[in-house]
């Protein structure tokens, strides 16, 4: 099928991917289905993501014969494989332990900046770090006192794309019975549209993004009235992540993902990166369920990299799993 340059244009634009034409056309395929899979459900943790990982450290704490503990700010430096086949973390601060199995639980940007020792057994996995390409995302936040977007415009959640630098818009769902404002995401970027708004001071950047809502929804263009403040998070500048997500470039998938979610010895790699679900928290917990399998299941057996279900595992050698400060 022949496409006019402006139709390429129009469903590039309308489909947010403008910037992302480039990428691995498996990659770009399923990060659109996996949206629409499953009769379009999607989850959210009410009260914050971060609830999550709260109760996996309150289900530590109650653990008895202290087979759980928790070390914070404590950055690694150095991951050293031993003749043994335990491994080795040491610390910035000089502290050091052996484990008798390790879990890596950061992105690929900042897994590059550990010492993996000895060097020559991880040559293939830091040529996989180095190479994948990690994305760049930003997300403007606007806070409101009155949720003008439901109360002049009776929008009830959903989104919007827009050729402008905000790209997309994403509504709090809203019924007659919380019209008292909220949390508007403005402007959710990645790629390069990303880094134009990194530029920015935060307060620019939240005026400037209050200023493309205002021109967009002109029948509420008093909805500076309503306008409280905002905060702007550009993922690529998050000294713990270095990044958002992973989005492949052509060949990447057949070339990088083995290496990526390969074990050496000991030593597990996760994380949506690892996963053929990127930019989801479903590919950060199939690798989670992966690597929990590989530790606890016989050697030889073959773990499945994809799909969540529940599994009971019985840790009963000693367990290490960092994302950035080890635990």
């Amino acid at each position: 099928m022949n496409l006019s340059r402006a139709a390429i244009d129009y469903i590039a634009i309308s489909g947010n991917s403008e910037t992302n034409l480039w990428t691995s056309i498996v990659e770009r395929v399923r990060s659109i289905d996996l949206p629409a899979s499953d009769d379009g459900k999607m989850y959210r943790i009410v009260e914050g993501s971060d609830q999550l990982v709260r109760s996996m450290v309150n289900d530590c704490q109650i653990m008895q014969s202290n087979r759980c503990s928790i070390l914070y700010s404590t950055p690694i430096n150095q991951v050293e494989l031993l003749p043994s086949n335990q491994t080795r973390l040491r610390t910035n601060n000089g502290m050091s332990q052996i484990f008798d199995a390790v879990v890596v639980a950061t992105s690929p940007t900042v897994s590059q900046f550990f010492d993996f020792e000895p060097r020559r057994d991880f040559i293939e996995k830091y040529l996989a770090l180095r190479q994948i390409h990690y994305t760049c995302s930003s997300k403007i936040l606007l806070f409101f006192n009155t949720s003008w977007w439901f109360t002049q415009e009776n929008i009830q959640g959903g989104s919007s794309i827009t050729d402008l630098p905000v790209r997309s818009i994403y509504y709090p769902k809203t019924t007659i019975n919380q019209t008292d404002g909220g949390t508007l995401l403005a402007s959710y970027t990645s790629s390069q549209d990303s880094i134009i708004w990194q530029s920015l001071s935060e307060s620019d950047a939240i005026e400037l993004a209050l200023q493309q809502l205002i021109k967009i929804h002109r029948n509420s263009s008093n909805m500076r009235n309503y306008f409280q403040g905002g905060k702007v998070k550009h993922w690529c500048q998050d000294p713990y992540v270095r990044g958002a997500y992973a989005f492949l470039a052509p060949f990447q998938e057949t070339e990088l993902v083995e290496k990526l979610e390969a074990p050496l010895s000991n030593i597990h790699f996760i994380g949506e990166y690892t996963s053929f679900v990127h930019g989801w928290v479903e590919g950060a917990l199939s690798s989670s369920i992966r690597a929990a399998e590989a530790i606890t299941t016989e050697p030889g057996t073959v773990v499945p990299t994809n799909g969540i279900r529940t599994i009971s595992i019985n840790f009963l050698s000693l367990v290490s799993v960092f994302s950035y400060y080890f635990f």
